[in-house]
Order: structure tokens, then sequence, then C-alpha cells
């Protein structure tokens, strides 16, 4: 065997092979063969064919590094991440004296950092994370003066950190990434050492910030790092938002940054529905490090990290700031719940048999009740739900009532209760204990059996996010061709009352009234299934239900096949646009948006027939019979019609409605 200062650095490269069982690499092109080291994959050498760089990532590479790899005197890169090495890094690395560049990361490395490593003067850029690297950080790493970033972050490195490591000049930048470990691991948080850096930049608002300035006038600053796009962000965006209501008057202040915030509107309608009152910034100020989303760290007055969620449970922040900043401002809790329950009568039915509209709030508090808030919103609602047509046109044929619901705590709060237990689900998924929904609606005057499984109950909650669902079902007994079933629409009031207005006409006015489906897609869905075809087109036969959307691209058999041919309607453009039912293929809906598309817009053709249909069959009963022209002359003829739908802003959409395979039966919900 030849001593390893008379080894060639081809002899290091087969060295290199054979430890790391080359045959079976995903490519190991030329290697061990005899073509010029310049050819062999993944190594590049200098114009004296001396070798510069191996780059070998992501290459399927096993075994352990061999002791020859420290020989390579004039080595710039060593590039070996995601592989399944295993055993140590030998310390022969620190003989690699030239070395800018190493990525050993995402690995299966053992044993602990080699002291050796604070050897290599010129090193610049260090990546020796996710691997399973144990024991202590060598004092060593202090001396690597040319190191601009190192990660030896989600190891199993613990004990204390060197000072003469966290004092280094690359460690204020780098030591974010390194401070989490896996479990065994971790180090001391009191020999951290990172503060937070001094940055001026602009939030969402066109404000100018300082770190330094906000940090040095308050007790507890946050820095909450997030991602429109990730649901572990959006989950923990009701904690944060609490915490500051909490502690905003404590001395406690958060700076946010979106990462992904840069002419992003979901960012914005996060920030807004999430009620950030805090300074958000949608660029990223390049200041502190991060591994992923959600991040929130805490530091104190002096700028000293105290939390960071890579090594404390973000669970753990309410608790930690309680320690600190003491029980700040306890959110609202009733005492009087004497309102509770009440029904009011908006309006009755001048005509017919009384159509009936119910209409219920939320995480509204005994002192929301009492200031009239409650009130306020729930006029509101059905204001708007009329303010559409064909509602509008057929108002007087409708009663409208609301119940008073007095909730423990005013919006949604951790740990909080709401009288109708609403819950924010995923994306824009909402919802509630129906069955009580569906009780306290029964207190309403005359509400029988039969009424109560024809009833639309409208349930607005105190938040201002945007979102949105419906909830409709029926007894298997109660058939007809105008969307029988009862309809439980939910939805916040959000932060106007033209998006409450937005929402409601296509929850409540589209969903739970006439049972109306989705005409917005997703890409990403594909093809409806045929199992839910069949459902959907049984349910339609049955109850009326989804005229609006049809599984067939023929516009001679569509359901809403007479409005194509007819040329009054020409200007609308109706016709069979693919997409519905949130899938990008296989249903198919009539015009290219409507409010049961974009929530926004007017109902098209074929929506305001079903809403018509089922008005007329509610108010004067099952002797009625729906005739095309009489409607047709009342549609063209209505007043403040717009011909053509206008969008005036297109919303995020609204989650698809849930049916309910249960009907109303002596005081509750039973199963069909």
């Amino acid at each position: 065997m030849l001593e390893q200062d008379e080894m060639t650095e081809r002899d290091i490269l087969i060295a290199l092979y054979d430890a790391t069982n080359g045959d079976a690499w995903t490519n190991n092109s030329n290697w061990c063969s005899d073509a010029d080291l310049s050819e062999w994959y993944g190594v590049y050498t200098d114009y004296q064919g001396r070798v510069m760089s191996i780059d070998l990532s992501s290459n399927n590479l096993t075994g352990s590094l061999p002791d020859e790899i420290g020989n390579l005197e004039v080595l710039w890169t060593l590039n070996l991440y995601n592989n399944e090495l295993t055993g140590e890094i030998p310390v022969s690395i620190g003989k690699l004296t030239e070395l800018r560049n190493l990525d050993l990361s995402q690995n299966q490395l053992t044993g602990g950092l080699p002291s050796e490593l604070g050897n290599m003067q010129n090193l610049v850029y260090s990546y020796l994370s996710n691997n399973q690297l144990t024991g202590t950080v060598p004092e060593s790493l202090g001396r690597l003066t040319s190191l601009e970033y190192m990660n030896f972050g989600k190891n199993m490195l613990s004990g204390d950190l060197p000072q003469a490591v966290t004092s280094s000049s690359w460690w204020q930048k780098s030591g974010w990434v390194c401070i989490g470990q896996n479990s065994p691991g971790g180090f001391n948080f009191d020999t951290f050492n990172l503060y937070m850096p001094d940055f001026t930049a602009t939030d969402y608002k066109g404000n100018t910030i300082n770190s330094t300035s906000i940090v040095a006038s308050h007790k507890v600053t946050l820095y909450y790092i997030w991602a429109s796009w990730c649901p572990f962000s959006e989950a923990f965006h009701p904690t944060v938002s609490s915490i500051y209501q909490r502690y905003k008057n404590h001395s406690l202040e958060i700076i946010g940054f979106c990462h992904d915030g840069t002419n992003n509107p979901d960012a914005l309608n996060m920030i807004e529905s999430y009620n950030m009152e805090w300074p958000t910034l949608l660029s990223n100020p390049g200041v502190i490090s991060f591994t992923g989303f959600p991040t929130i760290m805490a530091f104190d007055e002096n700028g000293k990290l105290i939390f960071h969620s890579s090594v404390t449970s973000r669970n753990l922040l309410p608790d930690f700031l309680k320690e600190i900043l003491g029980e700040g401002d306890l959110p609202y809790e009733s005492s009087d719940f004497s309102e509770d329950g009440k029904v009011y009568t908006l309006q009755k039915a001048s005509e017919g048999n009384g159509i009936n509209v119910v209409l219920m709030g939320d995480a509204f508090s005994d002192r929301q009740v009492a200031d009239g808030t409650y009130e306020k919103v729930m006029r509101t609602a059905a204001d708007a739900f009329f303010s559409e047509k064909p509602y509008a046109s057929f108002r007087n044929l409708f009663n409208v009532y609301y119940v008073t619901a007095v909730s423990q705590n005013e919006g949604y709060i951790d740990g909080g209760s709401t009288a109708f237990s609403g819950y924010f689900g995923s994306g824009t998924h909402v919802g509630g204990d129906n069955n009580k929904c569906m009780q306290y609606a029964s207190t309403c005057p005359g509400m029988t059996g039969p009424l109560m499984n024809e009833v639309l109950i409208i349930v607005m909650m105190n938040s201002a996010k945007y979102a949105g669902t419906c909830y409709f079902g029926t007894s298997t007994a109660y058939q007809g061709d105008y969307g029988r079933g009862y309809g439980i629409a939910y939805f916040p009031i959000g932060t106007s009352d033209e998006e409450l207005a937005c929402v409601l006409h296509h929850e409540a006015g589209g969903h739970g009234f006439a049972k109306l489906l989705d005409e917005y897609y997703y890409e990403s869905q594909g093809t409806i299934p045929l199992s839910e075809i069949s459902d959907n087109i049984n349910s339609r036969n049955h109850y009326g239900w989804g005229r609006n959307v049809d599984y067939t691209s023929d516009p001679n058999s569509v359901v809403w096949s007479k409005f194509i041919s007819d040329s009054r309607y020409a200007s609308e453009g109706i016709g069979v646009f693919e997409g519905a039912c949130t899938y990008y293929k296989g249903a198919y809906r009539p015009t290219e948006t409507s409010i049961m598309d974009a929530n926004v817009g007017g109902f098209n053709a074929p929506s305001r027939e079903a809403i018509y249909n089922r008005i007329h069959k509610l108010a004067y009963g099952e002797s009625w019979q729906f005739d095309y022209e009489e409607f047709v002359g009342w549609d063209l003829n209505r007043q403040g019609r717009s011909r053509s739908i206008s969008v005036q802003a297109k919303h995020e959409p609204t989650a698809p409605p849930v049916i309910l395979n249960q009907h109303w039966e002596n005081g509750r919900l039973v199963a069909n």
C-alpha cells in the first residue's frame, strides 16, 4: 500500500471511490479510468490538472470518508451534500487548508466536530447540518477568520457554546441556524450570545422601522417569520395575535416578516384577517437566517436573544412571556347571558307562506350585544342578503329573524369558548355546532319540523378572516326540483360590509338557500371522480341541488341549454365552460365567472332560475308550477340587473359545501 504522502491525486480519488461504494453511485462516469481527472464525473481541475473541486452531491455515496481525502492539497470545494455517508468526519480534513467551500450536510455522519476544522483558515462556507453529529463544539472554530457562513444545525450537538466561537465574526450571521439541535442534543441557551441585528426597513404600510429603536423601547420584542402558503404559519397566527393583544400595552412589540410577501395579495389578506397590527415586512431584510416556517424569536431590551422556536417549542411562548410580562390584558369574558337565546323579528312576509331565514352570530360577547354591535351585524347581513337579485325582488315573501347568542369570549382565541363552537379549519373551511344552530333557529315563531327542514340559517363569525363554508341536508322524504333542504352558512364578518356581502351571497344565497354548487376550480384537483358525478346527479334529480353545474360539454344537453339557445340571453355569455365543483376537468359551469365562482358580480341566469324557482315553491306551495317564459319576462325586465356580469375584485374561493346526511326530527338533527 502506498504511503499517503506518496499517493497521487488519482490514487486519492480512487480511495474515495472505494470507501463510498463508487460502483453504486448514481453517476460514476470515467471514475477509475485512464481519462483525465477533469473528465471524471464531478471533478474539476485547474490548468495544471490539480483537483480544485469535487461535487458529488445527491449521488448515492455510502460508507465513510477516507483519511486520504485530506491530501488534496489545492482543493477549493468539497460538496458531498445529500448522500448516505456514515462514520466520522476524518481529522485529516483539517489539512485542506486551501478549502473555501465544504458541504457535508444531509448525510448520516456521526461522531464529533473535529477540532482540526479550525485549521482551515481559508474556509468561507461550511455546511454540516442534518447529520447525527454529537459532542461539543470545538473552540478552534473561532479561529476561522475567513468564514462567512457556517451551519452545523439539526445534529445532536450539546453543551456550552465556546465564547471563542460566539464572539467570532461569523457567529452573528450563522449562529441562528446552528443553535437548533435534534434530541437528545441541545446547547445551553445562556451561551448563545445572539443579538437582534440593527436594520432599517419599510413595512407593508410604507412605514420605516428600525430594529434597534424598537428593541430598546420594549421589554420584549418578537421577530415573527412566516409564509402565506404554510399551514403551520396560518395555524400559529391566532396565537401571535392573541399574544399581541394581551401584551401590547405591557412593553411588547412584534416585527413580522412574510417570506413570500412581495406582490402577494394573500399575504396582505392574512395580515388583515388575523389582525396583525404590528409592523410586518414583505421583503427579507436579510439579517437573520432561519430554517423553517413559522419561526419566532424573542429579544430583551438589550437586543439579546431570549427565546427561539428552533430550540423551544413555539407553543410554550405564551407561558414564557407570562413569566416576564405577567398576566397582561386578559381576554374579555362575558358575565351576562340574560340575552342569550332571545328571538327578534326583522321582518314578516307580507305575501305567501313566509320563507324562513334565521340569522345568528358566533364569538360575540355580552358587551357586544349590549352596545348594539350584534344587532347591527344582523341587520347588515339581512340587508346584504336582499341586495342581490332575485332576492331583492321578492323580499316581501320572507320571514327574517335573528337569535341572540352570547359567547363567553369575543372573537376566536386560544382556549376560548364561543356559543356555537365556531372553528377555522384548513384554508377557508369553517364550521361550528350545526345541531345547536338548528336548536336556536327552532325557537323562532312557527318553526315546525317541516319548516326546520327548509330553513336557511346564517351564522356570522366575529372574525376579520376571509373564509366561509355552508352545510346543507334534507330528509329523504322531501323530494323536489327546487333545492329541497335546510342550509347552515358559516362565515366571518370580514373587514367591511362589502366583504361580508360578497361571502354571504355565495354561501347563504347560493349554497344555503338554492343549493347551488361551486363554479370555481383548481388545476391541482384534476378530473372529478365518477362517483362524485353520480352523487351530484342523484341529488339534482331528487332534491334539485346543483342546477348551475353539469357533467357534459354538450351545449344541447346541459341543464341550462335553454339559456344557451335563447337569443335574449346572448349578452350574458352563457355557454359551457370546463372547471367547476373545485375540479379542473369533467365538471362544467354556465359562465366564465359569477357569484358562485369569484364571490362577486351576480348570479348567472341558471342560478337566478334556481333561486326564483325555490322562492316561489316555498312561498306558494307545491301547486305552484315553474314557467320558463314567465321567469324570462321577470328576469329580463327586473330593475337594476347587470346584463353582463362585472367583477370588481376576485377573492380566494371559500371552501366547498359540506353535505349532511341528516334531517331535523324531534328537536335535533338525526341521520337519514
